[in-house]
Order: structure tokens, then C-alpha cells, then sequence
């Protein structure tokens, strides 16, 4: 029971944390009221952004592939291929190609409001900068067309960037300070600066006052690189988008860097195939001499001898022989391109440039793979450096990986080598069988059938290489961007996505409530200080019996020095609760009442609750006796004015030392009697227990007095009020309003319910009033003003 009792106190109250945060609700008003304000003002200062867009379409199988004559289709396979071209685009070494090719490196601004706003296309002049000359970069110019053709441009003196457009890098920071008067068209040279403005139309007024600022590619790479590249899962196409404060620049940049991405494929593939076709040459001029040699031979002998005629089974070796000597040229023609290959890999630091084996007929599926992973890692080496200023473990680990592929590559064409030797010699092996078989023929068809031989091999070899240079020469002439751009980026196709004024004051007004909700909630909820009645526990056994106003004046005897004001209204409201009280009730009217009032701790008020309660049941002609049995540091002497504690009391009458007559002393009231604490004994709980006096004590008041107060010492400190509890017929526990700790106030309830003290009730004390009004929990008030015909006195 005990359980489940402390699990439904400690259980979260939902509604008495509303109610309580309800009469907060100015705070929350404030706090809606400033996070709309802030939304205004951060719509108002955000510069709007737009969302435009572009479509590629990325080809993955065509009907004629110009790239797989040059043996390109391993590089972009079908798998990674989308992947790949997307890593492209994202380049930095794209977007530095783009940024070339745009005029970007002079940004315009005009003041709207509380931001500035991009103009793209320049309207009214146009600055042109010259690139040869250092220039201060990132700096804000102000620019006031006075007349048709006069500006005049004004910086502030601030430190300033300088830029060299020529060497492509920073080269340190001045001082730097303008403020003059230029024609356009009239350069305006200086050693931080040189440049041009041209008019080119007559501003508005709102237009005459403007600024721009001079960018660097590098400022320009980073501004733009956070486009983002989207594919379809269920196609080939990519969407590439960017979000820009001007839709007009937003849409060039996209444009730009769609052409120039589809320029760079067919630029790579033309250079490929030069680069074969200057192989396939080098090749061709040493098979021409061979081929040319051959030729004369054969015109020679057939001139001195009048022709030779060869037998079926010579022309049988004869056409073997052929056949084995055309092989072995194709075998030397491997050989020779994997010593290029291998001569390239360690002389060149990028693939680009390489002749690939596919463009030669040359079948060796391992190596280009290989090919293919070095080409791609050095395109990331150089966008990683491209990005980095310094070195970094991931391009020190790219560069660990291109050296661990070339290693590899070399040692696979080594064994390339090695194997298509091994062939050559199997080959001269089989050639050398021939050789004896035809030995054995004339000596004069010998001759010719050697001749002729020679001249069939390089005239086979000739007519291949011819045919290949001249593919490689039709694929450079009709050579057309693989891809498709499908949509090109349009002005009147943007979005605009930011600032959107609902979402931003729907949030405002999210936070708005939630901020000061949760703050308040989790005031009340951690705050631990009693407020009202709510935070005494529904299963404690307790009553409340009243609520003493806050006292404000210097006297605690507030009944005896102020018994016309409100706090001794408020006592008088508490004595009238007592006939409510079932002990009262049930006993006869004659009968003596012992109340006895205690509290958690200190500070509380439970002596002046005590004294004045005692004398608000005086006044109304009623015997009472109040007893000060807080020993251990007695207050109520104070307040009534007896603070010889050397004189008889609780304390020497419970000893034995002193009588009743001698220990109760009269007040300035009528009808209330008091007996002090008395010298401060040494063990106060023992005195009280072991006394036989106690018992005796309370049969004699009884029998004198109608009311009898016990003014104990806090209930959660000590053990003298459960034991005086015994003799007490009303048990009061005084709290206090915003002090009295709540989880000590439900410690002690729970204890007190566990040792079945009787008739226990509760003192509210401590409240403050506001404008007549009492400041308490859900707006208590019990109407205390001065309608009651009560004045402060």
C-alpha cells in the first residue's frame, strides 16, 4: 500500500504543472512576441535564395562507340560509370575550368532594406579589372553614379587581402583606404589597384548608390561547389542543382559547367587519339623502310632471273612460313608498346595521355583494369589537391595508393613481357622447323620464297597499322560529346526556397511556446519549495486548516499589537476552522483541548503561529495556556516579552524544582496564560519521557484552562513532539509558504501516517498579498481586504 502510495506521489501531475504555469502566461506572451519579432527581422535580413536546376543524360550503351575503338569502355563501365562522372563534375578541377569561363570575378550589390542584394548582369557599369596587376580582393567598394559617366568610388581605410591574378595566389594584406573621382572608361591605376568602370546605362535614383567586390577563383570554387548532383536509381539521368541569390548568375554558372563537363570528354578523347595515332606513325616509318627494301629486292632478282615458279608443296612452307612470320611481328609489336607502357609509367605523374592497349588490338584484360584504377586515382589526387593547401593523410594516402598501382601495373607488364617472349621464342622455334624444310628446296626459289616472305610480312603489317591510323583519324574527326544535357537551366524554371515566411514563423511560434512552457514546467516541476495546496500528497491523512497571511510588521505579537490588520484577520479565520475539527466536535463544549503545533524544520513559523493563534482564541473570552516545550531554543518568550530563562519553567518544573504556580506567568491579553521553557536542559527528550511530572502537568491545566498550546520543536529534527503527541488531542503541522521543502513535507507526512498520529492538520503560513489580493497557488483568496470592516491599525 505503502509502494503504490509513493509511486502515485512521485508520479508526474501534468495538470497541477499547467495550472501553476498558467499564471505565468505573461512570460509566454513576451516570449511569442519576441520570436515572431526575430523571425520578422530574419526574413527581413536574409538575402532570398533560389533553387535552379539542369538534366544530363549519361550514356551507358550505344549502338556505334567511338569509345570502344580506343578502348575507353573500361574506364566509364557500366557499373561505376554514373558514379564516376558525377566525381567529375564535382572536381574542383571542373569548377576552376568553369569559373574561367565566366565573369564572375567582380560580384555588384545594391542596398535593399537591411541586406544587400546581388545584381547579375551588371545594369547601369561594368568593372573591369586587369589581371596583371595585384588587386584587393573580398573588399566592399562604394560606388555613387554621379552623372552619366562619373562615379565615384570610396573604400574605408581597413586592412585588405591582395590578390595576383597573374600568379594565381595571395601576396599578403595592406592597408588600404580610395576615395575619388573617375571618368568611365578611365582606368584608375594604383600600386594596390587597377581597374575600369564603364557606364552602361542611366541609373534610377535608388540605383546610384551601389558597391562590388573583387573575388578569387578560389573564393568563387568555394562559393559555388555546394551544388548538388543527384541520379535516378531507375535511369541514367543526373539532376544537378544549385541554390544562388540570383537566378540569372545561378543559371549561367549551371549552364557553363554542363558544356564545359561534356567539352572535357570529347577533349580527352581526341587526345587519346592523337597520342595513338603518334605511336601508330612511329611504327609505321621503321615497317616503310622494311617494306620498301623487300620491294626493290624482289624487282631486282625477278629482273635477273626471268621469275621463279614454286611447287605446290613450297607454297605450302612457303604460306606457313608467312603466316608464322606475320605473327611474330604482331608479337614484337606487343612486345614493343608494353616497353612504352612501362617506359610511361615511370616518366609521366597522369594516365591521360596514355595509348591504350585496346587501340593496338592488344587483348590484356588485367592491365587496363589496372590502367583504368590509376587513371581514376590520379583524377583524385589532383582534386584532393586542388582542395588542400598543405599535405593531408588522405592525399598522402592517395599518393601511397597510386605508388602501390604503379608497382603493381609494372610488375603485371613485366610478366606481360615476359609471357609474350616466351611466345616469340615457341614462335622462332616453329619457324626455325620451317626453315630446314625449305632449305631443302632450290637455291633460286630459296631466295625468291625469302623475299617474297619478307615483303608479305611487312606489307600485312603496313596495311594494319594504315587501317588503324585511319579509324583513329575518323573517330578524332567525328568525335561528339558522349552525353546529353536535356534541360538546361532556366530563369523562369528556379524555385525559390528560402526565406519562406510561413515556415519561419511557424517555427518561431514553436519555439516561442515551447522554450518558456518547458522552461516554467521544469521550474515547477525541480522547484522543491511548497506553493499550495496541490504539493501536500493526495494520500497523506491531513487537513489544512487555514493560511496565515505574511507578516509585515516589526512585531511577532501581531494580535495583541495589530488586532485590526489582515494577518490577525487571518488567525481569526483558523480559530474559526476548529469547530470543524472532529475532535472538537465530538467532545463537549466544556472539555479542555490540547493542540499541539509542530513543523518540519526550522524557520518555518510555528512559534508565532503558535503564540498569536493562542490569543486569537483569548480574545474571544476563552482561558488558554500556551507552553513552550521547544526547550532547545524557545522563541515565544521573545515575542511576549520574559526572557529571563534563568527563572522557573518547563524545564525546572518537569525537574522537579519548581511548581505549576510558579512556572505560568500572565500576558498582556486577558485570558492567555504562558509558561516559558525555562533554563535550557541538557537532555530535553529524556526530560519530557522520563517525567512523571508530564501526566500531573496536563491534569492540572485541564482542569483550569479550555485551550492548551504546545509550542513544540520541529517534528523532522527531534522526537520531543511524537512524544508529546501522546497527551495532545489536535495535532497541528505549520508549513510555510514558498520555504517548507516538499520532499521533506511527504517525508514526514508518510511517517507520521505510519505511526497513526491522530487528528493531524495543517498551517499554511507565510502568504503574500498583492494589491488585496492574496499571492497564493491557483489564485487563492478568501477575500481578506477591508470590506470586513477591519482597518490596520
Amino acid at each position: 500500500m505503502d509502494t503504490t502510495d509513493n509511486q502515485h506521489n512521485d508520479s508526474i501531475d501534468y495538470l497541477t504543472i499547467f495550472i501553476k504555469g498558467i499564471r505565468y502566461w505573461p512570460l509566454i506572451l513576451i516570449s511569442l512576441a519576441i520570436s515572431l519579432v526575430y523571425a520578422y527581422v530574419t526574413i527581413e535580413v536574409t538575402v532570398p535564395l533560389y533553387e535552379v536546376n539542369t538534366t544530363i543524360l549519361i550514356q551507358e550503351d550505344q549502338a556505334i562507340n567511338p569509345e570502344a575503338i580506343i578502348g575507353l569502355n573500361g574506364i566509364t563501365g557500366s557499373n561505376q560509370k554514373i558514379k564516376n562522372e558525377i566525381g567529375v563534375l564535382k572536381s574542383n578541377e571542373m569548377l576552376i575550368r568553369t569559373i574561367r569561363k565566366l565573369d564572375y570575378d567582380v560580384g555588384y550589390f545594391i542596398e535593399n532594406r537591411f541586406k544587400q542584394v546581388r545584381i547579375y548582369p551588371p545594369k547601369n557599369y561594368f568593372v573591369q579589372v586587369n589581371h596583371a596587376h595585384i588587386q584587393p580582393v573580398n573588399a566592399f567598394f562604394n560606388l555613387q553614379q554621379i552623372s552619366d559617366s562619373i562615379f565615384r568610388i570610396q573604400l574605408a581605410e581597413q586592412p585588405v587581402s591582395m590578390f595576383s591574378f597573374a600568379q594565381n595566389k595571395s601576396v599578403g594584406s595592406v592597408n588600404f583606404a580610395l576615395d575619388t573621382t573617375v571618368v568611365s572608361g578611365q582606368p584608375i591605376i594604383l600600386p594596390e589597384l587597377s581597374l575600369t568602370i564603364i557606364a552602361l546605362a542611366v541609373p534610377t535614383e535608388q540605383e546610384r548608390n551601389t558597391s562590388f567586390v573583387i573575388r578569387t577563383p578560389f573564393h568563387l570554387v568555394s562559393n559555388f561547389n555546394q551544388f548538388q548532383v543527384e541520379d535516378d536509381n531507375a535511369s541514367s539521368i543526373i539532376t544537378i542543382s544549385l541554390k544562388t541569390d540570383n537566378v540569372e548568375r545561378g543559371c549561367r554558372f549551371l549552364n557553363t559547367l554542363t558544356s564545359q563537363y561534356l567539352e572535357k570528354g570529347v577533349e580527352r578523347k581526341n587526345k587519346i587519339a592523337t597520342n595513338t595515332i603518334d605511336f601508330i606513325d612511329s611504327q609505321l616509318s621503321e615497317v616503310f623502310d622494311s617494306l620498301h627494301y623487300s620491294e626493290s629486292t624482289i624487282e631486282d632478282f625477278m629482273s635477273e632471273r626471268g621469275g621463279v615458279e614454286l611447287d605446290q608443296t613450297s607454297q605450302d612452307f612457303y604460306t606457313q612460313f608467312q603466316d608464322l612470320r606475320s605473327l611474330e611481328r604482331q608479337l614484337k609489336l606487343k612486345i614493343n608498346y608494353f616497353d612504352y607502357l612501362k617506359k610511361y609509367i615511370h616518366d609521366n605523374q597522369t594516365m591521360s595521355d596514355v595509348v591504350l592497349p585496346a587501340s593496338l588490338n592488344i587483348d590484356n584484360l588485367h592491365i587496363q583494369n589496372l590502367i583504368d584504377e590509376l587513371f581514376k586515382s590520379y583524377l583524385d589526387k589532383k582534386d584532393l589537391e586542388l582542395r588542400t593547401v598543405r599535405e593531408t593523410p588522405m592525399l598522402n594516402s592517395k599518393k601511397q595508393e597510386i605508388e602501390a598501382l604503379k608497382s603493381n601495373l609494372s610488375t603485371n607488364v613485366n610478366a606481360a613481357i615476359q609471357s609474350t617472349k616466351f611466345e616469340l621464342s615457341q614462335l622462332n622455334n616453329e619457324l626455325e622447323i620451317v626453315r630446314t624444310h625449305m632449305s631443302k628446296m632450290p637455291k633460286a626459289k630459296q631466295q625468291f620464297s625469302t623475299m617474297e616472305r619478307k615483303f608479305k610480312v611487312n606489307e600485312n603489317l603496313y596495311t594494319f597499322l594504315l587501317t588503324r591510323r585511319s579509324e583513329m583519324e575518323i573517330m578524332k574527326a567525328s568525335n561528339l560529346p558522349v552525353n546529353e544535357i536535356l534541360n538546361y537551366a532556366q530563369p523562369e524554371n528556379a524555385r525559390f526556397v528560402n526565406p519562406i515566411s510561413r515556415d519561419y514563423y511557424s517555427k518561431a511560434t514553436t519555439m516561442g511556446l515551447l522554450i518558456p512552457i518547458g522552461i516554467i514546467a521544469l521550474l515547477i516541476y525541480f522547484n522543491d519549495k511548497f506553493k499550495d495546496n496541490d504539493d501536500v500528497p493526495r494520500s497523506a491523512n491531513v487537513t489544512i486548516l487555514g493560511h496565515v497571511l505574511h507578516n509585515k510588521y516589526p512585531a511577532s505579537f501581531v494580535i495583541n499589537e495589530h488586532s485590526r490588520s489582515l494577518i490577525a484577520e487571518s488567525f481569526r479565520t483558523v480559530r474559526a476552522a476548529f469547530r470543524f475539527i472532529p475532535s472538537v466536535t465530538s467532545l463537549k463544549k466544556e472539555a479542555s483541548q490540547v493542540v499541539m503545533i509542530s513543523s518540519t524544520s526550522m524557520g518555518e513559523g510555528k512559534s508565532f503561529v503558535t503564540l498569536n493563534l493562542a490569543a486569537s482564541f483569548a480574545l474571544n473570552k476563552q482561558k488558554v495556556i500556551v507552553l513552550s516545550f521547544d526547550m532547545r531554543k524557545p522563541m515565544i518568550e521573545n515575542y511576549v516579552g520574559i526572557n529571563d530563562k534563568a527563572n522557573c519553567g518547563l524545564s525546572l518544573y518537569l525537574a522537579g524544582e519548581c511548581s505549576l504556580a510558579d512556572v505560568i506567568k500572565s500576558t498582556s491579553i486577558d485570558h492567555l496564560s504562558f509558561i516559558p521553557a525555562g533554563p535550557i536542559p541538557p537532555n530535553p527528550a529524556e526530560l519530557i519521557s522520563a517525567s512523571h511530572k508530564i501526566n500531573e502537568l496536563f491534569i492540572e491545566l485541564k482542569q483550569e484552562y479550555e485551550y492548551i498550546f504546545l509550542d513544540t520543536p520541529p517534528i523532522g529534527r527531534v522526537a520531543d513532539a511524537l512524544l508529546l503527541s501522546q497527551h495532545s488531542d489536535i495535532n497541528i503541522l505549520v508549513v510555510r509558504h514558498n520555504y517548507t521543502r516538499i520532499r521533506l513535507l511527504k517525508q514526514i507526512l508518510n511517517d507520521l501516517n505510519k505511526r497513526q498520529l491522530k487528528n493531524l492538520n495543517l498551517i499554511v503560513n507565510d502568504i503574500g498579498i498583492s494589491k488585496n489580493r492574496l499571492g497564493y497557488g491557483k489564485g487563492y483568496g478568501y477575500g481578506y481586504g477591508y470590506g470586513y470592516g477591519y482597518q490596520e491599525s
